[in-house]
């Protein structure tokens, strides 16, 4: 998404410096009310305009393919040579006004639309300035030329000092060079937005890994590893180092019931995370104790001794005797009766209890 998003942004960046660097002077027709302006493009070849005052005149022939026929002579006042587009070269078009006297060559589009091009081409022998404008102010600007007293005022927005010139090609660079310059900054300013936005919103866990005290991880509980009461079991191996379990191997049981070598789990949880590899159940929260079963043999709690006054010498829970599987016989007997230190209690009849 982010990628997507700086992407366009130079896109639109590249398509703004583009018509920046292409609407880069004005047209401007005095000595009538109100005044006309035309945005143009000026020419990669060719001496730069910075301001320049003439009369407009039209070629002919209009496209200026060949030599024209109003020759000009010597005269203190600047002529510029109004030209439409095509049936041969820029260069041409601008020679064949040199060459007949004209002190700049402006060229309009024989299409409408408002995009201005950029002429270029070879810059040999050309020694006047050139300029490109749109069809709709061709046609305007052709309503006006030769008029008595209307004069026109090419003025460019931007320019080079004096002392230094740029040929068509470095023209290019430099434009290329400030759109690169300029999409670079909008994307490094993107790119820290969505890095702030963006921290902003991940949850704790990513920013700071949560990990575990050495005493909280020692105090979980730990199984012996028994292959044969589950041969074909999916929890022989370690996913941590991928070994697989030996036989009386001590395992760290986590409270969401996975085993792992000790030295495994514990290095995970007190360098790396809290979190289980497999399930990324949080270890420090408790689940409900897993089943006592041959496979998990955790000891039951400790059994109760209660005071003496009670009549019984030790109370035996019925599910203790449920969980005591391993013992020979097939049942076993609770005995009320007399006490041995108290005396006579209950004289209640055996009870029998199936396993």
């Amino acid at each position: 998404m982010s990628f997507l998003i700086a992407q366009r942004c130079v896109l639109v960046v590249i398509v703004i410096s583009f018509f920046l660097g292409v609407v880069n002077g004005s047209i401007t027709v005095v000595g009538r009310s109100p005044a006309l302006s035309f945005d143009d493009s000026e020419a990669l070849f060719g001496p730069q305009i910075k301001e320049a005052h003439g009369t407009l005149l039209v070629a002919r022939p209009l496209d200026a393919c060949s030599p024209l026929k109003n020759l000009l002579v010597d005269s203190s006042t600047s002529h510029f040579a109004l030209i439409i587009r095509g049936g041969c070269s820029f260069q041409t078009k601008v020679r064949m006004a040199q060459a007949a006297g004209f002190d700049m060559a402006i060229v309009y589009n024989d299409k409408s639309g408002k995009w201005l091009l950029i002429m270029e081409g070879d810059t040999e022998n050309i020694e006047i300035p050139a300029i490109f404008i749109s069809l709709k102010s061709g046609e305007t600007l052709m309503d006006y030329a030769g008029q008595t007293g209307v004069d026109v005022t090419i003025t460019a927005n931007y320019y080079v000092q004096d002392g230094f010139t740029l040929k068509g090609v470095e023209k290019v660079i430099i434009a290329a060079l400030l759109t690169v310059s300029v999409a670079s900054i909008c994307i490094l300013l993107i790119l820290c937005v969505m890095f702030v936005r963006d921290s902003r919103e991940l949850p704790t866990h990513v920013l700071a890994p949560v990990r575990m005290g050495r005493r909280s991880v020692r105090a979980m509980p730990c199984v012996v590893y028994n292959p044969a009461v589950d041969p074909n079991g999916t929890n022989n191996t370690c996913v941590i180092c991928l070994e697989d379990y030996a036989r009386g191997e001590k395992l760290r049981l986590l409270p969401c019931n996975h085993k792992f070598h000790v030295q495994c789990i514990d290095k995970w949880l007190t360098n790396e995370q809290s979190f289980c590899p497999i399930c990324k159940h949080d270890a420090r929260k408790k689940k409900k104790n897993p089943p006592v079963s041959a496979s998990n043999p955790i000891l039951p709690p400790p059994i109760v001794v209660t005071p003496a006054n009670i009549g019984f010498t030790c109370f035996i829970p019925f599910w203790n005797y449920q969980s005591s599987t391993n013992h020979a016989s097939s049942s076993h007997t609770l005995q009320r009766g007399p006490s041995p230190n108290h005396g006579f209690v209950d004289s209640a009849p055996p009870l029998n209890l199936p396993v």
